[in-house]
């Protein structure tokens, strides 16, 4: 009985960890993202070299 438990706790903080994992993903995403915008933005104000 003690055994299942453990192991119900250790899947908890594996789900728990996942989703943390997957939001700080996204978190990252979206700062990635803003800064590819604001290089975009910038490259629209200046003259691009080729």
């Amino acid at each position: 009985m003690f055994g299942y438990s453990c192991i119900l706790i250790d899947v908890y903080l594996c789900i728990i960890n996942c989703s943390n994992i997957l939001s700080m993903g996204r978190t990252m995403q979206s700062y990635v993202t803003n800064i590819l915008g604001s290089l975009d933005t910038l490259g629209s104000f200046m003259p691009v070299k080729k």
